[in-house]
């Protein structure tokens, strides 16, 4: 895999799964289990590509700016939208994806519908 590729594709698979679980909706039969699972197969994905993003960081020298890539430019007036990153905010996106996988998979019980949640007849926080 290209090594360029790795933030945008770490910032895409997200959005990705954002807007597809709003694709899906809640009200799906099994109340939200598509939304449920997408959103638990993006995180999943997220951190993932994160680690693999780690296992190719070079710690050698973790305060320069690497993994670098340049999306587009716009020459007249001389800019860019380009992607890096340092050792710090490598871990704190890693955080983020551990963090975003444990909370989705800690939200199943509460999506509405659900067998389980019917079965108890627990209306969940929302």
């Amino acid at each position: 895999m290209n090594n360029a590729a790795l933030l945008p594709l770490l910032l895409s698979i997200p959005l990705g799964g954002a807007v597809a679980c709003a694709l899906i909706g809640t009200k799906n039969a099994g109340g939200g289990g598509g939304a449920k699972y997408v959103a638990a197969l993006a995180s999943l994905a997220t951190l993932a590509v994160g680690g693999y993003t780690a296992s190719v960081f070079d710690w050698t020298t973790p305060h320069a700016q690497q993994l670098m890539s340049v999306m587009g430019t716009f020459e007249p007036v001389n800019a860019s939208i380009t992607f890096g990153v340092n050792a710090l905010s490598l871990l704190l996106s890693l955080v983020t994806a551990l963090l975003t996988l444990t909370a989705v998979l800690a939200s199943f019980p509460y999506f509405k519908g659900d067998d389980d949640a019917a079965a108890s007849n627990d209306p969940g926080p929302f």
